[in-house]
């Protein structure tokens, strides 16, 4: 099924890449708007930190290539649009589904994660030219859901499903410089709270842009999440560093 799944969702990119490279030059935008998307952007992340209910927790070190042959879903887009190059916005969507199967003697283990996370950013957008920077204002709305179920041994029949959200208010500011041409050179630093106590955010990223519709960026990105609620049995806890590179094709118009 996962192969299939893939097979598809490379069949749609590259039906899209076609598309894009022979649209013709009267598809850009004549009304002011100028708008970028990187459909299905592989975020090859590292997992990091402690995660807890109540009194106990367990300390996480998931490394991508252990965690991609668990994969069920992972779906990702990122949408941006600047109108007359001052005011924008910027949606970033990721949802990440992951299943395993582990024997522990006479148990057998069956866990899950699910994680999605969703952006919506409105910025201002100062300088011209070479170098400009956004001003970034929005919110970050977060999920997670745990769940494992025990099969044979002394915990026979055993199961459990934890789930939490929150939601941030996101401030920061994202600078592009174009260096040569054709490309450019783009590094974010944000800083969101509300929800979790404190989430520090930032990517260094290269875009290179061969066709005027068709691009392609490659970096490197960071997520530091500190989130802790409740108490006693009710604590939760959610201190976590997501790290990896970053790579997409993305299509402008």
């Amino acid at each position: 099924m996962r192969t299939k799944i893939f097979k598809i969702g490379l069949l749609s990119l590259a039906t899209a890449m076609i598309m894009a490279i022979t649209m013709p030059a009267t598809a850009v935008a004549d009304d002011g708007w100028d708008f970028l998307i990187g459909p299905l952007y592989l975020w090859a992340l590292d997992i990091n930190g402690t995660q807890g209910f109540g009194t106990g927790a367990i300390d996480l070190d998931m490394k991508f290539e252990d965690i991609y042959p668990d994969l069920e879903t992972i779906f990702t887009v990122h949408f941006e649009g600047v109108k007359d190059q001052k005011w924008g916005f910027i949606v970033d969507l990721s949802f990440m589904d992951l299943e395993s199967t582990e024997v522990v003697g006479p148990t057998t283990i069956k866990s899950g994660l699910t994680a999605p996370v969703y952006e919506l950013d409105g910025f201002y957008r100062l300088g011209e030219d070479r170098h400009v920077i956004d001003l970034l204002l929005g919110l970050r709305y977060y999920k997670v859901e745990n769940s494992a179920a025990f099969t044979g041994g002394p915990n026979d029949g055993l199961s459990f499903d934890e789930s939490f959200d929150w939601v941030d208010g996101v401030v920061g500011a994202l600078y592009r410089w174009n260096f040569a041409r054709k490309w450019h050179l783009i590094l974010r630093s944000d800083v969101a709270a509300g929800g979790s106590d404190l989430t520090l955010n930032g990517s260094a990223l290269v875009q290179w842009q061969p066709w005027e519709v068709v691009g392609f960026i490659g970096g490197y990105r960071v997520m530091d999440i500190d989130y802790e609620d409740g108490s006693g049995a009710d604590r939760i806890v959610y201190d976590i560093q997501q790290a990896g590179p970053i790579l997409a094709v993305t299509f402008a118009w």
